[in-house]
């Protein structure tokens, strides 16, 4: 935000000490810092919660898309020991699969 008087900067305190996290959150999400700004000029709470929402909605329909048209992979990631712990359960299950004449 622009330069506040020390009376705004108080009042502006005041609201980001409402949430668990405001300060953190103020510095460090582009969202939530524009929320609060806008609370803070009088936005009506409801209309950014529905724009929030939409907004949402929207986001996640997108990454569907992308996953969906394969732009976008969709990976598990895990440790090397829950790497390997199934890589062993894989083998053990391709041996049940395979007969034993095509496994060297």
């Amino acid at each position: 935000m622009g330069k506040l008087r020390m009376e705004e900067k108080l009042k502006f305190n005041e609201l980001l000490n409402k949430f668990d996290n405001g300060f953190a959150l103020y510095q460090n999400s582009a969202l939530f810092c524009s929320l609060v700004e806008s609370l803070f000029r009088g936005a009506d709470v409801y209309k950014l919660l529905e724009q929030v929402s939409v907004m949402l909605d929207e986001s996640n329909d997108r990454y569907k898309e992308l996953i969906q048209s394969g732009k976008i992979r969709t990976e598990i990631i895990v440790s090397k020991e829950i790497f390997e712990e199934l890589e062993e359960k894989a083998k053990e299950n391709i041996k049940e699969l395979i007969p034993p004449k095509f496994i060297k």
